[in-house]
């Protein structure tokens, strides 16, 4: 819809008729009066508003819906939404543009009568209610709105939040392309304004950081086959139902999939996680259950164990050490500088394993060899070259390149990096050091929007890692 000199008799009609609009006005003038009408509808989150500047041509396009035969359900589970709130929600998955869905909601015995009175007046055969007669938690009413699915896929949102207009395109398209199990999309926060911020960007399947931290969020789609397979939610880990059906999910799938773009938006009230993690304490101990459970079926039970973090809701795995595992650490030599360093002489005193090895590689002369070391002489001049030759030289089981300069910042490095890689799928594991200057300060990026990995503690895996690893790595 473009605004100039409409009057506002045509513009109020316009919005109260419609939902999912989008407004570019060319006048200034006319911003406020439209967003006056906005509030007075209630409308926050269902209009846009685009200023437009002078002279530049600009063509709204409706778009035709599409569908197909992958239908999708989408599960919410209510107790005593705020109806606002509540409309905002159902209104955003009737403004889809793919059409083949179905709504499925359950009521987790609400108390508050306005919520009853709401879904009692949904009249669609797009939109499946069910009135649960007492209280049995998120889990339990997700569970009873997917015994009323009969998509392919199942889609989670919550009584409060958004979806994107194109939301369940994008999925059907990724669908379509890699036949995916389950898969997930970027997501952002709407406050209670309709106001969209901090866009949370993800990567592509990472298990390793999936154990660290709940990445995946929203929005998430599992076939239904699997959601059944793998048991559907759990009670005992309400809080983070959503982390331990992911992980359990996991180790089921064929193909996990990411796809781009804040396709959900999470809404910023003073109950919720996206507002204040702490605002649900309990979510950090069903998260700690939901991975070590994760962890004793995927690994073995004692193979590993999590623990908590000084950041809220990011944790970390410690990995059991074979017996038979053996560390060789391979350092290049170039300079006698290097030789004398400080982070090097600290690092000779950290191998405390007796089957643990510390090898210094160059083509000095007379090097003064430090204690607990093994000198390896080497007529190579280039890193790789040297890093060549001490692993030839090696007896471990387990080879960590180092650079001279690099400065651990736990005594348990060496272990931290040979403990797990043994059991994971990829044979090789490093770390991204932490940059600081000569006053001991650490760089520090921006965080206005969030892309991982955003935590020091949050392990990540990587495909690729051309320049990022720059110091510390195993194989």
């Amino acid at each position: 819809m473009r605004v100039g000199s409409y009057k506002c008799a045509k513009l109020e009609s316009a919005i109260g008729r419609y939902a999912g609009i989008i407004i570019a006005v060319r006048d200034p003038k006319a911003v406020d009066e439209i967003r006056r009408l906005i509030d007075e509808k209630g409308l926050f989150d269902s209009v846009s508003i685009h200023e437009l500047e002078q002279g530049e041509p600009k063509k709204q396009h409706f778009k035709r819906s599409v569908s197909d035969s992958v239908k999708f359900s989408v599960l919410m589970p209510v107790y005593n939404a705020e109806t606002v709130y509540l409309s905002r929600a159902i209104k955003s998955v009737y403004s889809q543009s793919y059409a083949n869905w179905e709504l499925c909601i359950a009521d987790d015995g609400s108390v508050d009568q306005r919520v009853k009175d709401y879904l009692y007046q949904i009249h669609d055969d797009r939109v499946k209610v069910r009135m649960m007669q007492k209280n049995g938690g998120i889990s339990a009413a997700t569970n009873a709105a997917a015994k009323m699915a009969d998509g392919d896929y199942l889609l989670f949102m919550d009584q409060d939040d958004l979806l994107h207009p194109d939301a369940l395109l994008k999925f059907y398209q990724e669908i379509r392309k890699s036949d995916a199990d389950m898969l997930y999309s970027d997501m952002d926060k709407v406050d209670e304004y309709g106001v969209h911020s901090g866009v949370f960007y993800k990567p592509q399947w990472s298990p390793d950081l999936m154990t660290a931290q709940m990445y995946v969020g929203h929005l998430l789609g599992v076939k239904k086959e699997l959601f059944a397979q793998a048991g559907g939610f759990r009670s005992a880990c309400d809080g983070s139902q959503d982390y331990d059906l992911v992980l359990r999910v996991s180790m089921l799938a064929r193909s996990i999939r990411h796809v781009e773009g804040a396709l959900y938006s999470w809404r910023l009230l003073k109950t919720s996680t996206a507002l204040c993690a702490s605002a649900k304490p309990y979510t950090q101990t069903a998260a700690l259950k939901a991975i070590q459970d994760y962890l004793d079926k995927k690994y073995g039970i004692n193979a590993a164990s999590v623990r908590e973090t000084e950041w809220l809701h990011i944790y970390d795995i410690i990995y059991d050490l074979p017996r038979d595992a053996a560390v060789s650490v391979i350092v290049p030599i170039v300079s006698r500088e290097e030789l004398s360093s400080v982070q090097l002489r600290r690092l000779c005193g950290s191998c405390r394993q007796k089957k643990d090895e510390l090898l210094l590689v160059g083509n000095l002369q007379d090097a003064d060899i430090l204690k607990g070391a093994r000198w390896v002489p080497s007529a190579k001049t280039s890193w790789a070259g040297l890093c060549n030759d001490g692993v030839k030289a090696s007896k471990g089981t387990v080879i960590v390149l180092l650079d001279p300069y690099i400065q651990m910042l736990t005594p348990d490095w060496a272990k931290r990096l040979a403990a797990g890689q043994p059991i994971h799928w990829a044979r090789m594991a490093f770390t991204i050091p932490q940059t600081i200057t000569k006053d001991r300060r650490s760089y520090e990026s921006t965080k206005e929007s969030i892309v991982l990995p955003a935590y020091p503690d949050a392990a990540l895996d990587i495909v690729c890692g051309r320049g990022v690893c720059g110091g510390c790595f195993s194989v």
